[in-house]
């Protein structure tokens, strides 16, 4: 028996969602992660091997990084991707340690531009019988179907209406939803290069207005990721007059995207892996 399990790789932050006994549940990790190498000490990290790439993962890894995150930041390029697999492979063994179970349907956010690359990726890493080791130990896993979905798109649960914009300020890319009676408009959605990382709240915004001038300031916008409160109020500032925030009562707003998409789409997605 599979289970169907979201994940969102972020480079801050990796969070997975799953439903278990008709409730659903996720959790996040840190998205830090270094090469291995031989260390006198070990604690609080988690050795990760697949496919030839070898890491620790775990909060003790932040410790590489401090003063110097931009480090760890590779964006779309194939490093980024080569760390992806690890962060997927950790999601996938702590949803197995949670449940138990270690046959999956894949749900994996990404840009939206990207989505057809993307797909191709990680369908040839990760489709059909696979393992792992994590800490030396063997994870057998596999993974029958892959669906790519739009980052931000598990916002539109948190919608009122049929017809807005979701905008997504990740940390390397803006990803903007630009939704007509429930479909993604594909003339007038966009994956803009430069996230929260190396812009401010401000500069996001403008160029969301700069790019967007067909969005007019009374249709409704829906803003998500860890500055959504931040990005609504520089937008209204900016003279937009319907802007809300997709937000989960129990959980940070991080949490919207993959939470989201299962509670929206979920049942259609089941429909697409029958």
């Amino acid at each position: 028996m599979e289970i169907t399990v979201v994940v969102d790789a972020g480079n801050f932050s990796t969070k997975y969602a799953y439903q278990d006994e008709k409730e659903i549940r996720s959790n996040s990790f840190p998205s830090y992660l270094h090469q291995y190498k031989e260390l006198e000490n070990v604690e609080g990290m988690q050795r990760i091997q697949y496919n030839n790439l070898d890491y620790f993962a775990g909060e003790k890894v932040k410790a590489f990084y401090f003063g110097r995150e931009e480090q760890m930041y590779f964006g779309n390029t194939k490093k980024g991707h080569h760390e992806a697999q690890i962060r997927l492979v950790f999601s996938l063994y702590n949803v197995y340690k949670e449940t138990g179970m270690n046959e999956f349907n894949l749900i994996l956010t990404c840009p939206y531009e990207s989505m057809e690359v993307d797909k191709k990726y990680f369908t040839s890493n990760f489709e059909g019988k696979r393992e792992a080791q994590i800490d030396n130990e063997t994870f057998k896993f596999s993974v029958n179907r892959i669906i790519m979905a739009a980052e931000g798109l598990g916002a539109f649960h948190f919608s009122k209406s049929p017809n807005c914009v979701i905008i997504d300020a990740g940390s390397m890319t803006l990803n903007i939803l630009y939704l007509i009676n429930g479909s993604i408009s594909r003339e007038d959605s966009h994956t803009l290069n430069g996230g929260t990382i190396h812009n401010s709240v401000f500069q996001l915004a403008s160029t969301f207005a700069k790019t967007c001038t067909n969005v007019d300031y009374d249709y409704p916008i829906i803003c998500t990721g860890g500055k959504a409160k931040e990005m609504k109020e520089v937008l209204e500032q900016l003279g937009y007059s319907e802007v809300s925030i997709a937000d989960l009562r129990n959980q940070p707003t991080y949490y919207v995207n993959s939470v989201g998409l299962l509670m929206k789409y979920g049942k259609k997605f089941e429909e697409m892996f029958s």
